[in-house]
């Protein structure tokens, strides 16, 4: 592994917790601004929400970052670029309402979006890498 791509895979790592960070933000203001959340009770929301945060960000790190995968990160690309056409598609034609009783909440989803370019971004390189190294674990053997 050259220098490049231990600074592709740093770079992936640290929009990898300000992803975690940014889902942790929403989890927590969801739990006690969202109505819908009030009906049960706002700390079981965000203890579920974090709970699931963990359960999902560790085996993503574990599959990704420490032992070099290419599986997970083109699924995870095809979620979020999904994800990411057709956010802005359901809030435009009316279908899912946004939350407008979450604080700054246009600020917020336009952070958001910023992260989740930076996420795709950051997958798309990391999997060339870890492809690459992939390809250099079979040519040794």
């Amino acid at each position: 592994m050259d220098e490049n791509d231990a600074k592709v895979r740093r770079q992936w790592l640290i929009v990898f917790i300000l992803n975690m960070v940014n889902s942790a933000l929403w989890c927590t203001l969801n739990a006690f601004f969202n109505p819908l959340s009030a009906q049960v009770s706002g700390v079981f929301t965000l203890m579920g929400g974090l709970a699931g945060l963990i359960g999902v960000g560790y085996p993503i790190y574990r599959c990704i970052y420490q032992k070099p995968g290419t599986k997970l990160v083109t699924a995870l690309l095809i979620i979020c670029v999904l994800s990411f056409l057709s956010m802005p598609v359901l809030l435009f034609s009316g279908k899912m309402t946004p939350p407008y009783t979450i604080p700054f909440y246009g600020v917020l989803q336009a952070i958001s979006y910023l992260i989740s370019i930076c996420w795709i971004v950051a997958c798309w390189r990391i999997r060339k890498v870890n492809r690459k190294l992939q390809l250099a674990v079979i040519s040794k053997s």
